[in-house]
C-alpha cells in the first residue's frame, strides 16, 4: 500500500473497530514502528490519540499549557502571550486554574485541543478525542481545523462520525484489516463504508 497525504489536506479515515485506523496513526506519528515497508514524516507531529492523555492531573489546565509548551520548545514568554487565547478557547472560565483531575473528559478535550492548535502543529492528528466535546465546541474546532490547512498544514482525522468526515475532510480513507479498502471524496467514501456495514450486519 503506498499512502500520500500532502500539504494543506484534511484527510478522514474510517472504519470498524480494529480495522488499523489507530495503528496507521500511531506509526505516523512516531509512538509505533511498522512491522514491514517505511513511513516518512516531513514535518512535527502534534496528536491526541487518547483523551487526556499527556495531562498531568495534579497540575492546572494553565500549567498544563505551560508544559505542554515547553514540552515543544517554547519560552514561558512564548507562551505567555497565546495562553490567554488558549484559555478562552478553550471555554474553561475559572477552572483553567482547577486541577485537571477534577475536570470532565469533555473539559479535558477542550484544553488539549486548544494548547495543541495554538501552538501552530505541522501535522495535526486526531483519535475520536473531540466526541466529547459539545456541538458548539465541536464547530469551533473545526473552523480552526481548516485555518490551519489553509495555512498549508496536514489534519489527519479517525472518527465514527460520518457527518463530521464529511463536513472537515477533502479527502477520506476506509480502512479494514489494516488495508486502505477505498480513498476518496469524503461523501463518497463514507456512504460505501456505511453500505458495506448494513450489508454485513
Amino acid at each position: 500500500m503506498t499512502l500520500e497525504v500532502r500539504q494543506g489536506e484534511r484527510v478522514g479515515i474510517v472504519g470498524r473497530n480494529g480495522a488499523g485506523k489507530t495503528t496507521l496513526l500511531q506509526m505516523i506519528s512516531g509512538l509505533a514502528e511498522p512491522t514491514s515497508g517505511q513511513i516518512a514524516v516531513d514535518g512535527r507531529v502534534d496528536c491526541i490519540m487518547t483523551l487526556g492523555l499527556g495531562l498531568r492531573e495534579e497540575c492546572s489546565g494553565r500549567e498544563n499549557i505551560y508544559l505542554d509548551g515547553e514540552a515543544k520548545g517554547k519560552t514561558r514568554a512564548e507562551i505567555g502571550k497565546v495562553l490567554d487565547r488558549i484559555a478562552d478557547f478553550s471555554e474553561l472560565g475559572e477552572f483553567i486554574d482547577y486541577p485537571v483531575r477534577t475536570y470532565s473528559s469533555g473539559m479535558k478535550a477542550r484544553l488539549a485541543f486548544s494548547t495543541m492548535v495554538h501552538f501552530d502543529p505541522e501535522i495535526l492528528i486526531i483519535d475520536e478525542a473531540l466526541s466529547a466535546g459539545d456541538m458548539a465546541f465541536s464547530r469551533k474546532a473545526t473552523g480552526r481545523m481548516k485555518d490551519l490547512c489553509n495555512r498549508g498544514k496536514i489534519v489527519i482525522l479517525v472518527s465514527h462520525s460520518m457527518p463530521s468526515i464529511v463536513d472537515l475532510c477533502q479527502r477520506c480513507l476506509w480502512m479494514d484489516a489494516g488495508r486502505v479498502v477505498m480513498d476518496g471524496p469524503p461523501a463518497e467514501t463514507t456512504a460505501a463504508y456505511l453500505e458495506a456495514v448494513r450489508a454485513a450486519e
